[in-house]
């Protein structure tokens, strides 16, 4: 700011040292204010002159016409400037406002929204809506309203003018233009494909809507299944009934203990239910057992016979008679029959032990092998 100042006052000066002779050096340190610069009033001089005497001095600049000696006079040479010299720019000048440093912020960078966040949002606007029910555990209910799928026909799609068409026909010249026509088409080619995969998940969207229409209607028919529960409430013919007659009393006993005896039965069947499946573990228990029991006599007796054979062609071979009887078969252990759902529904609801079963006549097991005692025709 001095400089331009300097620079300024050299050019004026130049033109004013012809007219006007050296005048008296106090004259020479005045500054001449421009003509179309306002006066400060009386009480604003005041205003500055008391500034003045503050301790943080701001000096303002101001705009004024002076000669080369008074340049030199009034502009310091050095970073220390006097009170008068203050006191008297204060005063040619009007009140400025004193510069503030800003306090603001800068803006913070955008952090870019991760998957997370963006489904926390997704969520937020669901609990806000009439699908508050697909962001809560709770059973989906057929009065649930069903999401709605929104569709585009391809005529929709494709009347938005594509300005960039056009572009594609250009025939490049500069290194630039090549560049930049080979990334138009392949952001072209990025839209096709993503207008491709648009119409797919539209096309699934619609094909799952009718699957969940189909479910919705099965929910429906089995809640109303459920709703149609056996009537507890005496209607009879309609007609009024006199409540504490004894005819309406005797009425409402008998079908009070129809309506025990039915739950009563249903907490049996449950029961029996129960008790069977346990049945059907320790059946399967012991059948496991009588299994492998089986092999191993199957095996043993297999074994046994083989060694009568093995001494009989040795006995044979020598032309001795063979007079040892051939072993007989240890007989297998029966099959344990398997429990019956009728018999725990009906009222039995016991647990069929292990012996019980074997005395049982009707065993559909397996049975004795039909080894036998060696006949008269193998002693040879």
């Amino acid at each position: 700011m001095l400089r331009r100042l300097q620079d300024l006052e050299e050019a004026e000066s130049d033109s004013e040292d012809a007219e006007e002779p050296e005048s008296h050096p106090a004259k020479e340190r005045e500054s001449v204010v421009r003509a179309d610069t306002p006066r400060p009033s009386t009480s604003t001089s005041n205003l500055t002159t008391r500034h003045t005497h503050s301790t943080n001095l701001i000096p303002i600049p101001t705009i004024t016409r002076t000669t080369r000696s008074a340049a030199h006079t009034t502009i310091p040479s050095d970073s220390s400037t006097s009170a008068t010299t203050h006191s008297t720019d204060h005063a040619s000048s009007p009140p400025t406002s004193t510069p503030t440093q800003s306090t603001t912020t800068p803006p913070t960078q955008s952090t870019k929204p991760t998957h997370l966040d963006i489904l926390k949002d997704t969520v937020a606007a669901l609990k806000k809506m009439n699908l508050t029910y697909l962001t809560t555990p709770t059973t989906t209910a057929s009065s649930d309203p069903m999401p709605k799928t929104t569709t585009r026909t391809r005529a929709q799609v494709t009347a938005i003018p594509n300005t960039t068409a056009a572009a594609l026909t250009i025939q490049p010249i500069t290194s630039n233009e090549l560049l930049l026509l080979t990334a138009l088409r392949e952001a072209e080619s990025r839209n096709a494909r993503a207008e491709v995969h648009a119409f797919e998940l539209q096309a699934s969207n619609i094909l799952n809507e009718a699957y969940t229409e189909r479910l919705w209607k099965a929910l429906e028919a089995r809640e109303e299944k459920r709703g149609k529960k056996k009537g507890i409430k005496l209607v009879g013919d309609g007609l009024p009934k006199l409540l504490s007659g004894d005819n309406f009393y005797e009425l409402a006993q008998a079908k009070e203990k129809e309506v025990h005896e039915v739950l009563k039965q249903k907490e049996a069947r449950k029961e029996g239910r129960v008790a069977y499946d346990a049945a059907i573990e320790e059946w399967a228990v012991a059948d496991q057992e009588r299994k492998d029991e089986r092999d191993a006599i199957k095996a043993n007796n297999t074994q046994t016979k083989a060694a009568w054979d093995k001494r009989k062609a040795a006995a044979v071979k020598k032309k001795k008679k063979f007079t040892e009887p051939k072993p007989k078969a240890t007989p297998l252990p029966k099959a344990i029959p398997r429990p019956k759902l009728k018999d725990f529904l009906d009222g039995g609801g016991g647990v069929v032990s292990a012996g019980e079963a074997e005395d049982n006549a009707g065993s559909d097991g397996d049975e004795v092998g039909s080894e036998g005692s060696v006949s008269d025709d193998d002693d040879a």
